[in-house]
């Protein structure tokens, strides 16, 4: 299954936002959002992201 990098980049936007309601989950969300983006960048065989 491929994913698609904006909806990851929703994703983020979606925790970074939640942020603002429940700080103390901030750290907890942070390594969700970087391992899905790792998850996603390592299954791309063709980027050319970084």
């Amino acid at each position: 299954m491929k994913l698609d990098i904006r909806e990851s980049l929703d994703f983020y936007k979606i925790c970074s936002s939640y942020y603002v309601f429940n700080q103390r989950k901030l750290h907890y969300i942070n390594a969700v959002s970087k391992i899905n983006m790792i998850y996603i960048y390592s299954n791309n065989k063709n980027h050319n992201i970084f």
